[in-house]
């Protein structure tokens, strides 16, 4: 019988009008693989922060080996044993894979001299025990993602982790890769090491898994000792577990025809991206954090570099090349970090609202009267409660941020509206007035492109649905079709 080498009771986070997570019961043993699933907000990376000591616990407790602790410090969890291997490497590029194994804990002589030729010999035997054919003097920028990550696993053992993360270690494997890394797995496994393996690849889970535990919403919504007997269809159910009908219920609009023909666009995480967009149509985009959602909307606004493909709009064809040309054909985007790309934080309401519009239309002087009168307009229109025009947005709530961002495009006159999570962040009630002037846009002979990770959000608001992974088009749910049990079978494969 394994032994309990960790144990979480009762764990509680909660952020600024988010409970991340709700008296959540974790443990994990010696050598077993304890997998987690669920989708976009799950707590699942909340979890792994309070494990690397990153966050700290409102309530409950960490018991390790028997002995309990309040919180972590990322200090305190390096010196446990706690190691988080996280799907982006953090390595320095241009030192050896020996001395990135050993990067802050070099083997050091008493006259301050450090030990080459020891550090050189041990790293080859971690990688020797990995099975892993790395040559140890190679610089880690010439190695393949799947190299990178048994370099990151090997600096782990070099410090005797005793607890290893997995997050989302395979989003960018291909198959022979993750058969590689399922073998170092096993390899720590037998070295009594204890996994926290976190995917959404449900194909993986059940291959890889010993037991596993389903996040949603914050809370831990069901546990299996033992993948037997467990069906595929059952681990969906459970992370999707609430009907949507409760959900917010919009105005369907009659969708015309084809407005935008996007052919074959292809960036440096976009593999040949090709869909249509119809008049009076919200097309929702779903897929896991990382599937590249947000850098096909770049590309789209030409906001990033595109290495090939077109946009037809209003029956000619070009290619995006900066965000200023794509306005000016009547192109507007929200942007996911309101805060750093969608507003000016330190100016006034007013000047926000009022930069695109001048942006696209521009003038020799500015008229301050009319100014003040059509931020008014607009503070009324979309129900924007601030004090004055002049105001700085840096004090609005989210939800009322937000509709300042809405409000700066809507006055450039636009027809395609971009979305990127565009209620992250703010209360239901300044939700659903967003869902509302999304609904008005689409009456008004506007189209919007919408991402969103909230899976309840872009069902109601979807009339189709295009899902994403790994930079890649992975489906296509039309509105018959649309539900969360579908969206995540699309995206774990099913």
């Amino acid at each position: 019988m394994r032994e309990k080498i960790l144990q979480l009771k009762n764990i509680s986070k909660a952020f600024p009008g988010v409970q991340a997570l709700e008296e959540v019961n974790f443990d994990l043993e010696t050598g077993e693989v304890h997998c987690i699933v669920g989708g976009n907000g799950a707590g699942k990376s909340t979890l792994i922060k309070i494990l690397a000591g990153v966050y700290s616990p409102d309530g409950g407790e960490i018991l390790l080996d028997g002995v309990r602790y309040e919180r972590f410090t990322p200090h305190i969890s390096r010196d446990l044993g706690i190691q988080t291997i996280y799907q982006e490497t953090l390595l320095a590029p241009t030192l050896s894979v020996a001395e990135n194994i050993f990067l802050g804990d070099s083997l050091i002589n008493r006259n301050g001299v450090v030990k080459w030729k020891e550090i050189r010999a041990r790293a080859k035997e971690i990688l020797d025990l990995l099975e892993v054919d790395i040559d140890i003097d190679a610089k880690v920028r010439d190695l393949g993602i799947a190299g990178k990550q048994a370099v990151q696993i090997a600096k782990a053992l070099a410090n005797e982790s005793r607890i290893m993360i997995f997050d989302e270690p395979t989003a960018s494997f291909g198959r022979k890769e993750v058969d590689n890394l399922f073998k170092i797995i096993r390899t720590l496994k037998q070295r009594g090491v204890g996994i926290i393996y976190i995917s959404h690849r449900i194909e993986e889970v059940f291959e890889i898994a010993d037991r596993i535990s389903v996040f949603k919403d914050g809370k831990s919504v069901a546990h299996h000792d033992s993948k037997e007997g467990l069906a595929f269809n059952t681990l969906i159910h459970e992370m999707v577990g609430r009907s949507t009908n409760q959900f917010y219920d919009r105005e369907r609009v009659p969708v015309g025809g084809v407005v935008l023909e996007v052919e074959n666009l292809r960036g440096s995480d976009v593999n040949g991206i090709s869909f249509s967009l119809k008049r009076g149509e919200v097309l929702g985009i779903g897929g896991m954090v990382g599937s590249k959602r947000t850098e096909l909307l770049r590309l789209i606004f030409g906001a990033d570099r595109l290495l090939s493909g077109t946009v037809t709009y209003k029956g000619k064809t070009f290619q995006p090349k900066s965000p200023l040309q794509m306005m000016k054909k009547g192109f507007c985007m929200v942007t996911e970090d309101r805060a750093i790309t969608g507003l000016l934080m330190k100016r006034s309401l007013k000047e926000n609202i009022m930069i695109c519009k001048y942006s696209k239309f521009p003038q020799m002087f500015l008229n301050m009267k009319e100014e003040e009168r059509i931020t008014r307009a607009e503070m009324e229109r979309l129900s924007i409660k601030a004090k004055s025009p002049d105001q700085l947005v840096l004090n609005l709530s989210g939800g009322n941020q937000q509709k300042a961002i809405l409000a700066k495009w809507l006055l450039t006159n636009g027809d395609i509206f971009i979305m990127d999570e565009p209620t992250r962040g703010i209360d239901i009630a300044a939700k659903e007035d967003l869902y509302q002037l999304i609904v008005e846009i689409a009456k008004n002979g506007g189209s919007v492109i919408l991402v969103s990770s909230d899976m309840p959000e872009l069902v109601c608001m979807s009339d189709r649905i295009l899902i994403m992974k790994d930079g890649s088009l992975a489906g296509e749910l039309l509105q018959e079709n649309i539900s969360e049990e579908n969206i995540i079978r699309v995206i774990v494969g099913g």
